[in-house]
């Protein structure tokens, strides 16, 4: 299994191993990707998923930007909602619906044209738990958030 390897600083390892990978995945995307969402989470406590499919995902074996870029692909079943990471970065569950509470006190960046994703991995960043959330889309490209921050 692929794991990365972390040093002194594990936030700022978190934060730039998904950046990292959200690149790598930008650098092979074709047309046929459907856009990515990730959350890193330790595990504390819930989040407010829910499962968009019931059946389970192809195995993880391969490089995580290379899997999810399985998952995105509009042809596969697991191309909508977020993946969830653990802090070793070892996928738990794929196609999540991911609806956190909204905060209203945020600051959105809207010079990007950005939807749901966006916006539910910004908010979603500062849930209990949660390391980092990421997404990539052709539109507006890498972003990474941690605490309700982009990092």
């Amino acid at each position: 299994m692929y794991l990365p390897n972390f040093l002194n600083d594990p936030m700022l390892d978190t934060v730039t191993f998904l950046h990292q990978e959200l690149d790598n995945i930008g650098a092979q995307a074709t047309s046929r990707l459907a856009g990515v969402g990730v959350i890193v989470h330790d595990g504390s406590h819930g989040l407010p998923v829910y499962p968009l499919r019931q059946v389970s995902p192809p195995p993880f074996k391969t490089p995580l930007s290379e899997y999810l870029l399985q998952l995105c692909d509009e042809s596969s079943p697991f191309h909508d909602g977020f993946h969830i990471l653990d802090s070793k970065f070892r996928v738990t569950a794929v196609a999540q619906y991911f609806s956190p509470p909204i905060v209203p006190e945020t600051r959105v960046d809207r010079s990007r044209l950005f939807g749901g994703r966006y916006l539910a991995a910004l908010f979603g960043s500062m849930l209990p738990g949660v390391l980092a959330t990421g997404v990539f889309s052709c539109s507006y490209g890498t972003v990474v958030f941690r605490q309700g921050s982009e990092v």
